[in-house]
């Protein structure tokens, strides 16, 4: 899966292994416009081995989306196509964990790399 010059991330194998699941939940809560922006990620991810810059700013934006599965959007419009779901259904409950998972990683990533993590609320739509 990757073609970058450097060793994959703990980011890049929980994404390579969670990709269907992240991808419906992006489809889901977000809409064709998330799940288009997660592929791209994704598709970033396959040949860059940092976490910063760009990258970070989706991956927080991301997270932003998958956390927003209890009805309150961080910003934007993102949940109006969850809104025909419950929030308490086990599907929401699934990306919940899987967003925690994913942030999890993230920050011991991140961590590993510059010894900080970028969280850019303001732009995190943008």
């Amino acid at each position: 899966m990757f073609e970058i010059p450097s060793a994959p991330t703990r980011v890049h194998y929980f994404i390579e292994e969670h990709s269907a699941a992240l991808q419906h939940a992006a489809l889901m809560i977000g809409g064709r416009p998330w799940l288009r922006r997660a592929q791209r990620l994704f598709e970033t991810l396959q040949t860059q081995s940092s976490l910063h810059g760009q990258v970070n700013k989706e991956i927080v934006a991301f997270h932003h989306l998958l956390t927003a599965t209890n009805g309150r959007p961080h910003r934007g419009s993102e949940v109006v196509y969850a809104s025909s779901f419950e929030p308490t259904s086990s599907h929401f409950e699934d990306i919940k964990l899987l967003a925690d998972d994913l942030w999890h990683v993230f920050q011991k990533e991140c961590a590993n790399q510059s010894g900080q993590i970028k969280r850019e609320e303001g732009n995190a739509y943008a």
